[in-house]
């Protein structure tokens, strides 16, 4: 019975010695349950059982016995290394310019038509067919009903090339029935010459073309004009 009473008194000895220890630990003593009646328990075996919470902007310090408010002032803060944005990330301020350029380059367009000057006869119908498709292909038509004769010999046209209407467009002369597609790559290509023609009035040509011809085409040749009176064909029709 003495060795127990002996087992006991070095237990309490013990005991009250450890609860001398735990005031040190703060509030967790009191969380763990402990006190002086408890079974005697080795502070080295006490063990935190949460895993520390992180961000991905912080990093919290190692285990501490401090509560969580005085804990958390000692966080420390890592500043995150700066990367490179993103290869197809959101749209920048340059990209939104060049978006607004693109967008607007339609507009610029066509505000800015090309203009072609038409000199005819107030009382030819097949002119008015032939400019109807310049509108259409996006030219903008200027019309003089003065009759074309003094205007094509002012454009140094040949009376050999002549027809029953007179165009000019950015320093080159139409004259005829000239497909628009030949217009436009006269204007594409610029070569060093006076302008295009379509001699006589064919039918099956720009202009002439309409229901009244019932589809009749006649085979033609659209002539690239020289300045010396000379020229060569710039495209077939058959």
């Amino acid at each position: 019975m003495h060795h127990r009473n002996r087992t006991r008194t070095i237990g309490s000895s013990v005991m009250v010695g450890q609860q001398k220890a735990l005031p040190r630990l703060g509030h967790l003593a009191g969380g763990l349950g402990l006190c002086a009646r408890s079974r005697p328990v080795r502070a080295t075996t006490l063990v935190w059982r949460t895993p520390p919470r992180t961000t991905g902007h912080e990093r919290e310090m190692p285990w501490s016995p401090l509560p969580d408010p005085v804990r958390n002032r000692l966080v420390r803060h890592t500043p995150t290394r700066r990367q490179r944005p993103p290869r197809f990330g959101p749209v920048r301020r340059r990209d939104w310019l060049t978006l607004a350029l693109l967008s607007a380059t339609p507009l610029v367009r066509a505000a800015t038509k090309t203009t072609i000057d038409v000199w005819k006869s107030p009382t030819c119908g097949c002119c008015g067919d032939w400019m109807k498709q310049m509108e259409a292909a996006g030219f903008q038509v200027k019309v003089h009903d003065t009759g074309n004769v003094a205007i094509r010999k002012g454009l140094r046209m040949a009376e050999k090339f002549g027809s029953c209407h007179t165009g000019m467009v950015d320093g080159y002369a139409i004259e005829g029935h000239v497909p628009v597609r030949e217009v436009k790559r006269l204007l594409r290509e610029r070569p060093k010459a006076v302008g295009l023609a379509v001699p006589g009035m064919p039918i099956g040509s720009a202009g002439m073309d309409g229901p009244a011809y019932a589809g009749r085409r006649d085979p033609y040749d659209v002539l690239l004009v020289q300045r010396d009176g000379t020229s060569t064909v710039f495209q077939t029709y058959r």
